[in-house]
């Protein structure tokens, strides 16, 4: 299978800061394999993308909560654009419905990792994963989110889509609000595959954390 064979790009930083307890129990998002051909010109940094989310319909948990441990993304790196280091932060958007547009779109940010670096060496399709660490706590499972992957920086690669394009699903920020990517010729091949690693929790209405962890706020 594509996503056994391609290399999964985790830095030393991450894994050290992963919980040594935690086990990967399901994933959210978009889990489809890349279809060609990438999208090149798009990815130039200092960017954020969320994709919507509801986690209840891919994961199941009894005790009503999941918790994100990292969010994924493939990218396509060209060997020109080689060696380069990507600053990364992960994690979840509110989705707020929006009546005019009757689709969900992508509100405040509900937390966010602090900045992991990574460092790409290697052309062609690569996972990039950048670990949650605890930042967003256990939330209830059956409330849409958007996944978010935030690029800190400078960030040059392909994006890789899935040969499915759908409207209201995927959203870029620049540094000017949240932009839907269906419909601005950026996802004409599909919607660019990003997923979360999850766990179960128990929630409850209090145990919620809502923070930036110390990383300045890039978009408003």
């Amino acid at each position: 299978m594509m996503r056994m064979r391609l290399t999964l790009i985790v830095g030393l930083l991450a894994l050290l800061a992963l919980p040594a307890t935690a086990q990967t129990l399901g994933q959210i998002g978009n889990l489809s394999d890349p279809v060609p051909p990438s999208l090149p010109g798009f990815l130039t940094g200092d960017q954020s993308f969320a994709y919507l989310v509801f986690p209840d319909e891919q994961v199941s948990c009894p005790e009503q909560g999941f918790r994100l441990e990292s969010v994924n993304m493939w990218l396509d790196f060209q060997e020109e654009d080689l060696p380069q280091v990507l600053s990364l932060s992960s994690g979840l958007v509110d989705a707020v419905w929006d009546e005019q547009q009757e689709s969900w779109v992508p509100g405040d940010r509900a937390c966010a990792s602090q900045t992991f670096e990574f460092v790409i060496t290697e052309p062609g399709l690569q996972v990039v994963q950048c670990p949650v660490v605890g930042a967003c706590g256990c939330r209830p499972v059956n409330q849409p989110f958007f996944l978010n992957l935030t690029f800190l920086g400078p960030a040059t690669a392909n994006l890789v889509t899935d040969g499915q394009p759908q409207p209201g699903v995927v959203y870029w920020d620049q540094g000017n609000g949240w932009t839907d990517m269906y419909g601005l010729d950026k996802t004409a091949t599909g919607k660019t595959i990003i997923w979360g690693d999850t766990v179960c929790c128990t929630y409850s209405v209090g145990n919620e954390t809502s923070t930036w962890s110390g990383i300045k706020t890039l978009y408003r």
